[in-house]
């Protein structure tokens, strides 16, 4: 893949994050900090690690003792407020800024430690599920299953359509379509059927269809030699699929283990993952990367380069 196809499809793949990996900074809060001089900062520090610990201030993330580079003076972050600082020996009282969380990403932790309070913990890593950190295999095997996907809805033009795949060996596990759900009904500008089946969505009809092979394997495999990976339906797999998975759909993913979502369509009014960002919540046991394929004609436009070589 060379340089200007692998642009096109890093571009044309965006990973849907959490709302705090989006920004480039970090909410921040006021916290009062002092100068204290060298020979007793082990001293003041030893107190206030007793007295006022950083965990206090759920600040456990920064440096508590810094020099200022202006007056070359140590400063003790003390708390968030400016009680007894006198006699834990702290002078020259001021307010300063710290960060409410930890960075979520490599460029808000250089924000933090820049612009806002050293942080004692190092950088998080860059994401390697990020499009521009993935390798050439595996943006040609996003394309060759988005291809597979798009193929896969020509015969089936009028309904939502998804295929499972296994990423180590790019096998199609199972394909599935249609659905009545009212969500389906929604993104395809329809009104829902009288008889609608508000659980009928392609999603589940494809986590159904799993749970069936499965099974039929746990009646002719003995329970004490199945993997540990098997008591989940979609352990490690990649869904691609026309829309954006409903909020039930995808918690229905979330318990099934699934490895990594691929949507073509947002669904704006009842879509689980952009807006929602079920995949990633911080309170949930699993999570798991989701993209949102941007731009079809990336396709196209390989398949052109491909013919032209």
């Amino acid at each position: 893949m060379d340089a200007g196809s692998r642009e096109a499809a890093v571009n044309a793949i965006r990973e849907i994050v959490s709302p705090e990996a989006r920004e480039p900074t970090v909410p921040t809060r006021l916290a009062w900090v002092g100068t204290v001089e060298d020979k007793h900062a082990s001293k003041a520090l030893t107190m206030l690690s007793k007295a006022r610990p950083l965990k206090d201030l759920n600040a456990e993330f920064i440096r508590r003792i810094v020099r200022n580079r202006e007056s070359n003076r140590l400063e003790i972050v003390y708390g968030g407020d400016q009680a007894g600082a006198a006699e834990a020996g702290l002078t020259a009282l001021r307010q300063v800024r710290i960060p409410q969380r930890f960075p979520a990403t490599p460029e808000q932790w250089r924000w933090c430690s820049e612009t806002v309070w050293p942080l004692s913990k190092p950088a998080p890593p860059p994401s390697p599920t990020l499009p521009a950190n993935m390798s050439d295999a595996s943006l040609s095997y996003v394309k060759d299953n988005w291809r597979r996907l798009l193929q896969h809805t020509e015969s089936h033009p009028d309904s939502a359509a998804c295929i499972l795949i296994h990423p180590a060996t790019n096998e199609l596990i199972a394909t599935c379509s249609g659905g009545s759900g009212a969500a389906s009904a929604y993104m395809l500008a329809q009104p829902p059927p009288a008889l609608c089946d508000p659980l009928d969505h392609c999603t589940m009809r494809l986590i159904s269809k799993v749970a069936a092979v499965h099974k039929t394997r746990a009646e002719h495999t003995a329970s004490k030699t199945r993997s540990k990976s098997d008591q989940y339906l979609l352990s490690g797999l990649d869904l691609f699929i026309t829309e954006e998975p409903c909020v039930m759909c995808s918690m229905a993913l979330l318990h099934s283990r699934v490895g990594r979502v691929f949507f073509l369509y947002p669904n704006t009014k009842f879509g689980g993952l952009v807006q929602r960002t079920i995949h990633c919540h911080p309170g949930l046991n699993h999570h798991y990367p989701t993209y949102h394929l941007l731009d079809p004609k990336v396709l196209a436009a390989c398949d052109a380069e491909a013919a032209a070589t």
